[in-house]
């Protein structure tokens, strides 16, 4: 009997010990299992908005040309002193036309000024190696009520270089009404040019030219050597364009 309790007795203490190691193990399973690293930030709400852009670009004075000129310029059907008067768009000796274009606007963005003029057709005398000898209408480029420097009265090549030199890259946040501003280009076509009486004259024999040029059948004109001759046809475009860049 005695042998007996001893049996049981050493069943509790193995059945206490594994209680107890079980215990332990669950213990240390448990601390790997919920103890860890915690490291936070709280990032505060974020929120934007689309960049201004609001550019206009506007023209006025875009019909440059017209059926009827008084004697300061394009002229309506109701115009006092109407000097030209033709059944389509003409220009002549005493005639002259504008456009006038501006650009406003501060985009909060990088922005760029394309201005592309392009003169496809200009009157002209040419000789028979097909040099200009005489080109009758001039041009003048104003920014506000100011000339632009070396843009008056000056030729359909002076004048492209001069208007599509206004092309330009702004910063965000400039005031294109201000830096930019309001331009007029102007044609005219003198009714008498040259600076001497002799240049006078011989530019009035041009002039004849030219319009005796238009006429169905040519009419003949004296004084204008052989191989002479005339562009009778001005046509331009002028292109002005905006666009948001991306500056380095």
């Amino acid at each position: 009997k005695r042998n007996e309790n001893k049996k049981s007795l050493t069943k509790k203490i193995v059945a206490g010990t594994g209680l107890a190691l079980l215990l332990a193990l669950v213990g240390y399973t448990g601390a790997n299992t919920y103890a860890k690293y915690i490291t936070s930030a709280d990032v505060p709400a974020q929120n934007a908005t689309v960049a201004k852009w609001g550019v206009v670009v506007s023209a006025s004075g875009v019909n440059a040309f017209s059926d009827k000129y008084s004697g300061t310029g394009l002229a309506t059907a109701n115009s006092s002193g109407t000097s030209v008067s033709a059944t389509g768009k003409v220009v002549a000796p005493g005639t002259t036309g504008n456009i006038t274009f501006s650009i406003t606007g501060s985009p909060e963005v990088a922005s760029e000024v394309s201005i592309d003029l392009e003169i496809q057709h200009y009157v002209a005398v040419k000789d028979a190696e097909s040099n200009d000898v005489y080109e009758p209408i001039v041009w003048t480029l104003k920014q506000g009520t100011q000339v632009v420097d070396g843009a008056e009265k000056v030729s359909s090549k002076t004048i492209q270089e001069k208007v599509n030199g206004l092309s330009k890259t702004y910063a965000p946040n400039a005031d294109l009404s201000t830096t930019y501003g309001d331009y007029t280009l102007t044609w005219e076509w003198a009714l008498v040019t040259g600076n001497t009486d002799d240049e006078k004259n011989q530019n009035n024999k041009y002039d004849t030219f030219l319009g005796n040029a238009t006429t169905n059948p040519v009419t003949p004109t004296p004084d204008i050597p052989a191989g002479y001759t005339a562009n009778i046809n001005l046509e331009f475009n002028l292109t002005i364009e905006v666009e948001q860049i991306q500056q380095d």
